[in-house]
C-alpha cells in the first residue's frame, strides 16, 4: 500500500496543503480572500528535482521536508514565500566558514478551474477541519481547568505568631518578611499563616530561605 504524508499551514494569505506519497508531491495554495485555488504535482522524478533545486533536494520526500521546515520557520536559514500569484518561491541560506552562499527557487503553480460543486465540498471539508480542530482545543481547555480544580492555590503569607517570628519583621500585609537583630546571622523557619488543605493536591516546590526574606 501507498504510503502518504501531509501538512496543512497557513502563510502570506493562503492556505497551502502539503500532499506526499511513494510517487509524488502535490502541493495546493487556496488564497483565502477570493477562493481561488493553485495546485501543482511534482513527480518522484530524481533529475527534475535536482533540476529545480539547484540540486539541494534529490528526491519528493527531500523537498517536501524541506517545505515543511520552512513553513514551520524552524530555521531561519531556510524561508518559503507564496506570491500572490500562487508561487511559491523557497531560500535556502549556506555557510561554509565565513562565506554565505543563498539559493533561491521558485514552485510555480497553475491556476484550477474548479466546478462550483467541487469547490463547495472543499469549503465543506475545510471547514469539517476547523470544527474538529476548534472541539478538540475545547476539550483541552477543559482538561486543563479540571486539572488546575484538582490544585490549591498557593498564596504566600507569613505568621506573626509562629516560633521564630520575632526573628522577622513582617511588612506587605505579611508576605514580606525581613530579618531582624533577633535573628543572630542564624537561619531560622518562618511559616504560614494558612495551613495547607489534605484534601486537595499542591503543588509541590523548592525554595530557598534568600528567597523567602530579605537582610537587614
Amino acid at each position: 500500500m501507498e504510503s502518504s504524508t501531509s501538512f496543512i499551514v497557513t502563510k502570506d494569505g493562503f492556505e497551502v496543503t502539503l500532499n506526499k506519497t511513494d510517487t509524488e508531491l502535490i502541493i495546493e495554495a487556496e488564497n483565502l480572500e477570493n477562493g481561488r485555488i493553485y495546485a501543482e504535482k511534482l513527480p518522484n522524478d530524481k533529475i527534475a528535482i535536482q533540476e529545480m533545486t539547484y540540486e539541494l533536494f534529490e528526491s519528493i520526500s527531500d523537498l517536501f521536508e524541506g517545505l515543511v521546515t520552512a513553513f514551520d520557520e524552524t530555521f531561519e536559514e531556510t524561508s518559503v514565500q507564496v506570491s500572490p500569484e500562487g508561487k511559491l518561491l523557497l531560500t535556502q541560506r549556506v555557510k561554509i566558514g565565513k562565506n554565505e552562499k543563498v539559493f533561491k527557487f521558485p514552485i510555480p503553480l497553475k491556476l484550477l478551474e474548479i466546478d462550483p460543486v467541487e469547490r463547495l465540498e472543499k469549503q465543506v471539508k475545510k471547514l469539517h477541519r476547523e470544527v474538529e480542530q476548534l472541539r478538540r482545543d475545547n476539550q483541552m481547555l477543559k482538561e486543563n481547568i479540571n486539572r488546575n480544580e484538582d490544585y490549591e492555590v498557593v498564596i504566600p503569607s507569613f505568621n506573626p505568631s509562629s516560633t521564630c517570628a520575632s526573628a522577622f519583621d513582617l511588612s506587605n500585609n505579611q508576605k514580606k518578611a525581613t530579618r531582624n537583630a533577633n535573628s543572630n546571622g542564624t537561619l531560622m523557619p518562618i511559616h504560614s499563616s494558612v495551613i495547607l488543605s489534605k484534601e486537595k493536591k499542591t503543588p509541590s516546590f523548592k525554595s530557598k530561605l534568600t528567597l523567602l526574606v530579605e537582610a537587614a
